[in-house]
Parts: structure tokens; C-alpha cells; sequence
């Protein structure tokens, strides 16, 4: 659960700190990499996001964990958050299994 959290403000807040590591002397332009700015994102020490769900039925991330979400499956059930239940959650990770995943390949 995020709560009054900005994916786009973390990566921004990654980036600069990388910058300013750069700037003083402590890192290359060649060593920003993934793993780098990963390192830099205050979420950066959680596994990537294997299945987003977003209730409502809505198919957006609105702006959520946009770094990890990269390659997640994402379940839009139009169940309300307040009635998810246990059922929708088994019937989310069933849809999210079926799927192939690929990872940008």
C-alpha cells in the first residue's frame, strides 16, 4: 500500500542525487546505469512488481511505483478496494499466472 507517494518525484530525486554524485567527483557518466539509479530510488532495495492490481477497473498506474511496475502484469478487476476480498485476489494472481510473460523480449 503507497500512500502519498510519486513515482515520477522518486525518479526525479534519483536522478539528481546521481547528478550531484557526478558533480562532485564520485561517479562517471558511464557508470549511470539501471542498477545505479535502482540504487538511487528510496524504493530501490524493493524486488520489481510481478502483478499491479488496480481496482475500479481502472487501467492506469497513476503514477505509481513506475520504476518497479515496468513489466508487471496489470489486473483491473472492477471490484471496488473496500469489496476486494480474498476470492478477487486469488482470481487476480490466476489471471496474472495465465499470462506470458516476456519482460520486453
Amino acid at each position: 500500500l503507497a500512500l502519498s507517494y510519486g513515482g515520477r518525484a522518486e525518479i526525479v530525486r534519483a536522478a539528481q542525487a546521481l547528478v550531484k554524485a557526478a558533480c562532485e567527483g564520485e561517479l562517471k557518466a558511464h557508470e549511470v546505469t539501471e542498477e545505479s539509479l535502482r540504487g538511487a530510488l528510496g524504493s530501490g532495495h524493493l524486488p520489481d512488481a510481478d502483478l499491479v492490481i488496480r481496482t475500479g477497473g481502472e487501467h492506469r498506474l497513476s503514477n505509481l511505483l513506475l520504476w518497479h511496475a515496468a513489466y508487471a502484469e496489470v489486473i483491473s478487476p472492477e471490484v471496488y478496494w473496500p469489496d476486494f476480498d480474498g476470492d478477487a485476489m486469488r482470481q487476480a494472481i490466476s489471471k496474472c499466472r495465465s499470462q506470458e510473460r516476456r519482460f520486453g523480449r
